[in-house]
């Protein structure tokens, strides 16, 4: 604790009260403080108070007043003094450096010139042999001709491979331009298709609520024409016939509309002949007939749309089931890849359900294994763990990555709850699969990663910094920071 120069002065003041001046002067910056505290009045001695020591010490503590202000303005005097003598000192620091680097520099340049000059001296010294130099020279320019004329010819070479693989690339880019363009048709095809393919489903579905409809107005026909013939309807038609005796000429009745309604007519003709006939029932009798023939007309035509639009169908399905299947037949080649490098297994298949025809209910089907003792179990929830199943989705988009065209793909903490052995073996298939000519570009977002990973040159690690107690951006100045630190070596 630093030691103060203290003077403790008491007086009188006229009021009556005691005062208690306290001065004090600190030993570090020579500062003076000042402190006066307010006594109680003396009770035991009062009757023996020094009236002229009092008054001594009132003009005591006058003087010593006087010789505070006059040592607070020396003070300030001297502090002014100080700042200016500071900023000398700074000025002569910055003389004093810029005379360092200016030393410094000059010593440079003498070395410079000392090694130049034994440079000069020395090559002074040598006796050049013109002729032999020139044959050095000439043989050293032939090797280098011949050498030229080799990476010429190398050049030549690789030009032409240059030549050759640009023409490849140029053909598969216009087959892939064209597979393309064939794609999106096909795409646009299916789905006009489909479109059709549902409203064919909804006309077979309207033209078969139509048969059932005319199938009930034939049935209750029947039941009618059954009650006019008095034959009851849970009759044997062959049993009550033979009973009337007309079984045989019912059997042999013609089975040809036009025969039949000939055979009808001669009938008819007949009847009339032998006694009157009602006419009101001959009309309903054929009322009912031609209604009869129209309906089995409309069914025919019925069926042969009905079968028409199934075949349509049915190669719809095949041109959108077949490319289909292959798609995943290369996706299930690379997922099965890429989970053998786990050593593990895995496939992926499509789902169809048991009625072929419900296209709602048709998926991709993923299946993995990643114990031996296990069998292949398809991804749920259930039975795979979160990191298990993270480490499927990742193989499952990696497999899909050099099928599927995109700029770039977007991952967000994939590598969270997997264990550092699988979370090593992922990155490496990443970066092996991302990093290809021919791929998207690829962010992989994630607040950690294992230490000594493999990095390939293609990729750029971005840190973001963030947090209460960060520099703000506008203040930080790497030019500032590196002008400091020199200045520190400097005070150094």
């Amino acid at each position: 604790m630093p030691r103060r120069r203290r003077l403790k002065l008491s007086s009188r003041l006229q009021q009556g009260n005691i005062i208690n001046f306290t001065i004090k002067r600190s030993r570090y910056n020579n500062s003076v403080s000042s402190k006066n505290t307010a006594l109680k009045l003396p009770k035991a001695l009062a009757d023996s108070l020094n009236v002229e020591k009092e008054h001594e010490l009132h003009k005591l503590i006058k003087e010593v007043g006087d010789k505070l202000m006059a040592k607070e303005d020396e003070y300030k005097l001297l502090k002014k003094k100080s700042e200016q003598l500071e900023l000398k000192i700074n000025a002569l620091r910055e003389e004093k450096r810029n005379l360092l680097k200016q030393r410094d520099h000059r010593k440079n340049i003498e070395s410079q010139i000392t090694t130049k000059n034994q440079r000069i001296q020395q090559v002074m010294k040598e006796e050049l042999n013109v002729n032999a130099e020139k044959k050095k020279l000439k043989l050293l320019l032939n090797s280098f001709i011949k050498e030229k004329i080799k990476c010429l010819e190398t050049m030549k070479k690789l030009v032409l491979e240059y030549l050759t693989m640009t023409k490849e690339i140029t053909t598969k880019i216009l087959k892939l331009a064209k597979l393309d363009t064939d794609f999106i048709h096909n795409d646009t095809k299916l789905q006009n298709e489909k479109q059709r393919f549902e409203a064919l489903a909804r006309e077979v579905e309207e033209f078969q609520e139509q048969a059932e409809e005319w199938k009930q107005q034939a049935r209750e026909k029947l039941i009618e024409a059954k009650k006019r013939a008095d034959i009851g309807l849970n009759d044997n038609l062959e049993t009550v016939l033979t009973k009337r005796g007309v079984w045989e000429d019912f059997k042999n009745a013609p089975s040809k509309i036009d025969e039949l309604d000939s055979e009808i007519h001669s009938m008819q003709a007949r009847a009339e002949s032998m006694f009157q006939i009602d006419e009101r029932v001959v009309r309903e009798f054929e009322k009912r007939e031609e209604e009869i023939r129209k309906l089995e007309e409309l069914i025919s035509q019925t069926e042969s749309r009905r079968q028409t639009h199934q075949e349509d169908i049915m190669e719809s399905k095949r041109k959108w089931l077949e490319p289909l299947q292959r798609l995943i037949e290369q996706i299930n080649n690379k997922f099965s890849h890429f989970f053998s490098c786990l050593q593990c297994c895995g496939e992926v298949s499509l789902n169809i359900p048991e009625n072929s025809e419900d296209y709602e209910k048709y998926g991709v089907c993923i299946k993995v294994k990643f114990r031996d003792e296990e069998s292949l179990r398809e991804l749920t929830a259930y039975h795979q763990s979160g990191g298990e199943r993270s480490v499927s989705t990742v193989l499952y988009m990696l497999a899909l990555q050099e099928l599927t065209k995109c700029p770039f793909r977007c991952v967000d903490e994939i590598n969270q709850g997997m264990d550092p052995n699988n979370e090593r073996k992922i990155f490496t298939l990443v970066v092996q699969t991302v990093c290809k000519a021919c791929a998207s570009q690829y962010f992989l977002l994630t607040p950690k990663l294992l230490p000594d990973l493999d990095y390939d040159k293609h990729i750029t690690v971005l840190c973001v910094y963030n947090g209460p107690e960060l520099l703000d951006y506008k203040q930080w100045s790497l030019k500032k920071f590196i002008e400091r630190r020199e200045r520190l070596e400097l005070v150094e």
